[in-house]
Formats: C-alpha cells, structure tokens, sequence
C-alpha cells in the first residue's frame, strides 16, 4: 500500500496545517497562513496543490508540497463555505454563503461559471471520480448534480443559468458532508450526511435514493470506501458509526441505529466531542477528527483504534485530508519527518534538494479570477496551460528511446531464430519478433502523429497572432 499522509487543518491561532505520516503520526511539514474553520471547505488540487477557503475573509489559499508558506491568494466576491476540486486538478469549485457557486480553471485562473445553485448556504461541494459531474448541498437541504461540461462550455449564453441534471430533496435540514464513490458517474454513488440525522445513499446515474440510515444525533461528515461497500458517518455527539452498504436488503428501505441494524451498521470507535471530518485512509482504515483535538485511525475490520494523531498546536482540528504522500513532501521548517529517519547519503541529499525545488513541471495553478471572462491580456480563445501526464521528462525523447528499445529487442527476437541458435522453441520466436515490431510502428506513428499535432497549433498561434496585429516572438 502507498504511504498515506493526513492533512490536518487545526482552528488555532497560529494557523498551520499540519502533514502526518499516517503509520508512524510523525508530523512531516506544517504549512503556515490558514484560517479555514470547516471540513467541507477544504481539498487537495491535483497532486501538486492543496487548498483551503479562509473563514476570516472572503479568499482562497492554496499551498504547494514544497513549500510551507501560500502558493496563491485568491479572492472571492463572498465568503466561501466549501470547496472542492477534479481529481486531476483541472477545476475547482467553490460554494458562497448566498448560495452562489463558483468554477475556475485552475490553469488558467479564469472563472468560468458562476451561479445562483441553492436558496441558501452551499455547504457542501463534491466532483464524481471521473470529474464530470460536481454534486453540490445546500444549507436548503437540497442536492444537485451539475453537468461540468455544460458549466465549462465557452459557448454558452452567460445570461441563461444552468439547470441541475438532477434536484434530490429528501433531507428535511442542511447538508453537512457529500461523498462520492470511485467510478464514472453513471456508475456512482453517493452519500449525503444531514443534520437531520439521516445519511442518504443515492445512485447518480439513475438519480435515485436507494437507502437512508439513521442516527441519534446529526450527520457532520460521511466518507466511502474506494468500492463504495461501505460508508462512515461520524456525528455531533462523537459517535462514528460504519454502515454496509452490501449488507443492505434491497426491500429495506430505511435502516435506524436504535432499531438494532445488526450487521448493517458497526459502532466503531469515537470522539468525546462532535466529529469534524471522515476520510478513506486506505484499505479498511477510516480517518476521523474531532473538535476534541483528536485523530483517530481506526480498523473497520477489527473495530480497533489502532493509533491516535493531534495537530502540533494541539487545538481542535476541523478538517482533514488523507492521500498518498506526494513525491515533493519534505520535511520543511519544523518538521520533524519522523523519529526513526537515518540521515540520507549522498543520493537522499540530491534527492531532498530536488524536492525543496518541486517538480520541474509541476500542473500550473493561477491566481482564481473574482469576475468571470478572460484575465489581463488574455484573449477569448486562451485557456489554461495544460501539462501531459509524462511532463517530467522530455516526451519525444521518451518515445524515442522507446523505439530504439524495441528495434534492439526485435532484433534480438530475429536472431533468436536463427538455425545456430539453438532456439528450442522456433515457432515462438518469430511471433514475438512480429509482435515487436507492430509495437515499434505503433511507437513511430504516435510519435508522428504529435509532431503534426505540434504543427497544426503552431499553426493556429501564428494565424492569431497575425489576425490580431501581433509579432510573434522570434520572428
């Protein structure tokens, strides 16, 4: 399994979020200049960011692995109530307190959309694993499921709203936490925390609500499992409470902790006071935090707390984020990086210095625009700068010595075949020879094909830049 890493973000006054190791609860960095004071209102951007909406003033901050102190300081028109981004990092979204939501190009910067989305508070936001659809819940107690196409679409009339795919109204008091399952959306499912003491499955693709369990107190927080089996919802009272989603009788429809759920629902360990936030931790760990200063990682199948974390400042943590430790987290200024670390040779240095400096090319993230349409001097038809999944390296070189390591292989495969070479297997030998050769001018044709990719927008720069009056640079 990945080492995993929890984000702690703690209402003190210093203002730090705290990076702990999960397995050891080593504290690894404390970034500085946070002020957020909800789980819903804070997320992780893309493997390269995080970000968090400030609860004293109506901005954003967002903070790179490698670095301690804020990348960006975005501003909004509103206080923001909650906050989410693509898996990828593409778009992040945000909610206001009138109810008016919020969508940028993280790239870019550039705000695409923003909407009239709930009567009252958009308390929480999440994106379906596949990104296409963003799921928003309202302090009106009513989940919608926005099209992140339609949203995004340049084309659109600015002056004609978006209409929610779907509009689920079955909880009767605000929305505290959404979570999503893996997935594309058309598969996924959903799970809605209310104060109504109520969490809500719900199937997003057929847009209907398949079970509802109840507790004894309000929902604040629920997260899912990565096969979306099961779901934790931690609530006000410091109970946390684990419901089997497989276990669940498709002709009951409603399932109460005081009834006796039986094997539906599991009591796992909680929290002297209200539960602030629940995440996946990995396997059958949950991550639960509490206003009572507390993290705990907990076994779902054994039922046992298996170790307890606090934020360094010891205050109470209200949110939390569990991942896969990035490759750019080091430890930063006063970051411990663990008790048991032995001090690295002349490789780990190279290696620590490179992560000071973060990935040489890292996914952008621009200051998030406050008005929508395009930034200073950006024209209508620019968009965000996007980077290729294999950006670290040089690409065409990649495919190059891809090419060349398949032509060597192919000739070995021919040689093999060869009457002195004692090959017992003839017949085997030339398949994958011809099997390596087919790969080779695959190789060759995808890297012909970018090549005219990279002419044809060539191309296209230089046909705007021309009907605009511009010289491009260099010529």
């Amino acid at each position: 399994m990945e080492e995993k890493v929890v984000l702690a973000f703690c209402n003190s006054p210093d203002g730090t979020v705290a990076a702990i190791d999960l397995d050891t609860g080593a504290k690894l960095v404390e970034y500085r200049s946070n002020a957020s004071r909800q789980a819903a209102a804070v997320t992780a951007v893309g493997s390269n960011y995080f970000a968090s909406a400030q609860a004293d003033k109506p901005a954003l901050h967002t903070w790179a692995w490698h670095k301690d102190a804020v990348h960006s300081r975005s501003f909004a028109l509103e206080p923001l109530q909650s906050l989410a981004a693509t898996a990828c990092g593409t778009f992040v979204a945000a909610g206001g307190s009138s109810g008016i939501m919020y969508l940028w190009e993280a790239g870019g910067g550039r705000l695409l959309r923003q909407w009239p989305a709930h009567y009252k508070a958009a308390t929480a936001l999440a994106f379906t694993d596949c990104g296409s659809m963003l799921v928003s819940g309202g302090a009106d107690a009513v989940i919608n499921v926005w099209s992140v196409s339609h949203l995004a679409d340049a084309q659109s009339d600015p002056n004609v709203l978006p209409r929610a795919t779907r509009v689920w109204t079955g909880h009767s008091l605000p929305i505290t936490a959404l979570a999503c399952g893996r997935g594309r959306a058309a598969s996924a499912l959903l799970a809605s925390a209310s104060d109504d003491r109520t969490v809500r499955l719900w199937h997003v693709g057929l847009g209907e609500q398949l079970h509802t369990a109840s507790f004894r107190s309000g929902v604040t927080s629920v997260a899912m499992d990565q096969c979306g089996d099961v779901m934790v919802a931690g609530c006000a009272d410091g109970t946390v409470h684990a419901v089997h989603v497989g276990k669940m009788s498709s002709a009951v429809q409603q399932t109460d902790v005081d009834a006796g759920a039986g094997p539906v629902v599991v009591v796992l360990p909680g929290h002297a006071r209200a539960v602030s936030a629940v995440a996946h931790g990995g396997g059958e760990l949950f991550v639960t935090s509490s206003v009572d200063g507390n993290i705990h990682v907990v076994d779902l199948g054994t039922r046992q707390l298996l170790r307890v974390l606090q934020h360094p400042s010891k205050g109470p943590v209200t949110g939390l984020v569990v991942l896969d430790r990035p490759a750019y987290l080091i430890p930063a200024a006063g970051g411990d990086g663990g008790t048991d670390r032995v001090a690295p040779d002349i490789a780990g240095v190279c290696a620590l210095e490179a992560s000071r400096k973060g990935p040489r090319r890292a996914l952008p993230f621009a200051h998030l625009a406050k008005y929508p349409g395009p930034g200073p001097g950006q024209q209508p038809w620019e968009g965000g700068a996007v980077v290729l999944d294999d950006a670290e390296g040089d690409f065409t070189s990649s495919i190059a010595q891809s090419v060349g390591l398949v032509s060597a292989v192919a000739s070995e495969g021919a040689s093999a075949v060869r009457p002195d070479s004692g090959a017992i297997e003839a017949g085997a030998a030339p398949d994958a020879g011809r099997e390596m050769e087919r790969e080779r001018d695959e190789a060759i044709a995808e890297a012909q094909r970018w090549r005219k990719l990279h002419q044809e927008l060539h191309s296209f720069c230089v046909q705007q830049y021309a009907s605009s009056g511009k010289t491009p640079r260099g010529s």
